[in-house]
């Protein structure tokens, strides 16, 4: 008998060991975010610089990353970044420079802009600092790629009313500049979308676009209907 007891004496201490290590990795995971800066290899040394200087790096990031990703049903912008994954503070304020100043691309569908102007309407009146303004760019731009699977006229209101959207200058988003890309099957596939988006291109030639004026709605218009070619 006394060899059991001592086995099960050596699970049970193994058993506490193990706990031990377990909850030594809990405290470390759950370390403030003020604190992390007392680690010189933790990037949240960021948080010791002036708010000016980060937005200047962040601005730098934007520019050299890939556009960001707006999903059609998702409220963030979907990045690769690690500043995301720091804490909430700097995902706050990266996230903030992203929306504000980032490349972004997205699909839009039968002409449904819906998640984009949601996105634009959240996006804040910009705060930067004076000392980063200079740094900041002018304009950013939305790559927008289309992707038909209803009827070729079902989405014309939803296109009317975003370019009716743009020609108004109280709008949020006057300032971007937007793309657009027409997603078409592999060459190696015939389109089953040609002679539906041949009809659409038409009658936007020949319809909508003689019933507007010069401005900014007919110059989104005219891109699009190229996007179609």
């Amino acid at each position: 008998m006394a060899p059991q007891h001592g086995k099960k004496y050596a699970r049970a201490k193994r058993g506490t060991k193990h706990s031990t290590k377990r909850k030594t990795s809990t405290v470390q995971d759950s370390i403030p975010a003020t604190q992390l800066k007392q680690d010189p290899t933790r990037i949240s040394l960021l948080l010791d610089l002036p708010l000016e200087l980060r937005d200047i790096i962040y601005l730098m990031l934007l520019r050299e990353r890939s556009p960001l990703r707006l999903s059609t049903w998702r409220k963030p912008l979907l990045t690769t970044s690690p500043l995301v994954r720091i804490n909430k503070q700097v995902r706050s304020e990266y996230l903030n420079a992203a929306s504000l100043y980032g490349n972004i691309k997205t699909n839009v569908r039968d002409f449904n802009f819906r998640h984009i102007i949601s996105f634009l309407n959240r996006v804040p009146e910009p705060q930067i600092p004076s000392f980063s303004a200079d740094h900041a760019p002018k304009s950013r731009t939305i790559s927008i790629y289309f992707v038909f699977g209803a009827k070729w006229n079902e989405g014309l209101p939803h296109l009317r009313r975003w370019y009716n959207r743009l020609s108004h200058p109280t709008k949020r988003g006057i300032n971007t500049g937007f793309g657009y890309v027409l997603i078409k099957p592999n060459r190696c596939f015939k389109n089953p979308n040609a002679l539906k988006t041949h009809w659409l291109r038409t009658f936007l030639e020949k319809s909508e676009m003689s019933n507007l004026r010069e401005g900014r709605s007919k110059e989104e218009l005219k891109k699009i209907v190229q996007a179609l070619r």
